[in-house]
C-alpha cells in the first residue's frame, strides 16, 4: 500500500513541477517496503491508481518518466501507531515523511524535504491516506524544496546540454532516431543551451519522419502490389494513415492513396495524417516528438533502482 499512497504523492509534486514554466521531467521512485504486517489494501490500490492515471494526465510532462536520470523520492518511517477504543475504533498514525530529488546517474542528492504527520482513521488504510493528504503542494517549505531541486536539475543541463547533443547525434548516425529524439526531449525549455538543443531536436526529427516514411511506404506498395483487393487496399492504408506529413516521401504516399482510392471506390474510406490549421506546424511538431518519445519510453522495461543512496 505504501508504495500506491507514494505514487500519489508523486505526481501530485510532478505536476508542481510542470507549473513552474518550465518541464522537468522526474522519476516517481518509491522505496519499496511492505506494512508491519506485510499486508495489502486493495481498496486503496484502486482508488489511487485512477487517481495517478488523472494526475498524471494533467501534469502533462514527457513520457518515460520511469527511466529518467532525475527522481522524486519519497520513504515514510512510521513513528508511532496506536489503537484508540471506541465506536469505531480509530487508529492514530505518526510518522515521518522524508522527500528527496536525487540525480540518479550522479548519486547525487539535490533537495530534501522531511516533515513529521498525523493521521487517523476508522482502519489502517484510512488512517495512512489521511496522513499522507496533509502533504500540500502549496506549502512554501514544499515549494521551496522543489525550486531548490529544480535549480540544480537546470543547472546539470545547463553544463551538460553540448554532452545530451553529441550523444544524440551518435544515435542518430546509427539510425535510432527516436532515442536521438528521446533525449533531447528531456532537456528543458529554460536551459541556457535549448536553443541548440531545439535545432538539433528538428534536424534528427526530420530524419525520422523520412525514415518512417520510406519503411510504411515499401509496406503499403508491397501490400497492395501482392493484393489489389479489398484486403490489400486495408492492409496499406494501415501503413499510409502512419506516416508523418512533413515527410520527404509523403507527396509518394498520397499518391499510393488516391491509385487505392480510386480503384476501391467508396468501399475504401481513410485519410492520410494531416496538420491541423487551427494549430501552430511548430506546436504540432512538438506533439508528434512528443508521442515518438513517449511511444520509446514504452518500449523499454522501467529500469530498477537498487542503491538508495539518499538515505
Amino acid at each position: 500500500m505504501k508504495k500506491y499512497i507514494f505514487s500519489f504523492i508523486l505526481c501530485s509534486m510532478s505536476m508542481l513541477m510542470h507549473a513552474q514554466n518550465c518541464d522537468i521531467v522526474l522519476r516517481p521512485l518509491i522505496t519499496q517496503s511492505t506494512n508491519e504486517d506485510g499486508s495489502r489494501y486493495p481498496q486503496v490500490v484502486d482508488y489511487l491508481t485512477n487517481r495517478l492515471r488523472v494526475l498524471t494526465s494533467e501534469a502533462g510532462g514527457v513520457g518515460g518518466m520511469e527511466n529518467s536520470q532525475f527522481a522524486l523520492a519519497f520513504d515514510y518511517d512510521v513513528i508511532d501507531k496506536q489503537i484508540v477504543s471506541g465506536v469505531p475504533t480509530k487508529i492514530v498514525y505518526k510518522v515521518n515523511v522524508s522527500m528527496h530529488i536525487v540525480d540518479l546517474k550522479a548519486q547525487k542528492v539535490y533537495a530534501t524535504y522531511s516533515k513529521e504527520m498525523k493521521g487517523i482513521g476508522d482502519n489502517e488504510t484510512k488512517a495512512l491516506v489521511n496522513t499522507f493528504q496533509k502533504i500540500n503542494v502549496s506549502n512554501i517549505e514544499i515549494r521551496n524544496f522543489v525550486q531548490q531541486g529544480k535549480r540544480k536539475i537546470i543547472d546539470y543541463y545547463d553544463n551538460n546540454y553540448q554532452n545530451i547533443i553529441k550523444v544524440a547525434q551518435s544515435l542518430a548516425v546509427m539510425k535510432n532516431f527516436d532515442a536521438a529524439i528521446y533525449n533531447l526531449m528531456l532537456v528543458p525549455e529554460c536551459c541556457k543551451g535549448y536553443e541548440a538543443v531545439n535545432k538539433e531536436l528538428m534536424k534528427v526529427y526530420q530524419q525520422f519522419v523520412n525514415q518512417h516514411c520510406n519503411e510504411n511506404l515499401a509496406q503499403a506498395r508491397a501490400a497492395w502490389i501482392a493484393a489489389p483487393n479489398s484486403e490489400g487496399a486495408a492492409t496499406a492504408s494501415v501503413y499510409l494513415s502512419e506516416i508523418y506529413p512533413d515527410a520527404a516521401c509523403y507527396g509518394d504516399a498520397v499518391e499510393l492513396a488516391d491509385e487505392i482510392k480510386k480503384k476501391m471506390g467508396e468501399e475504401l474510406k481513410f485519410m492520410m495524417r494531416q496538420w491541423a490549421n487551427n494549430i501552430s506546424l511548430e506546436r504540432q511538431r512538438i506533439n508528434a516528438m512528443r508521442d515518438i518519445s513517449i511511444a520509446y519510453a514504452n518500449s523499454h522495461p522501467k529500469t530498477e533502482v537498487t542503491n538508495v543512496f539518499w538515505k
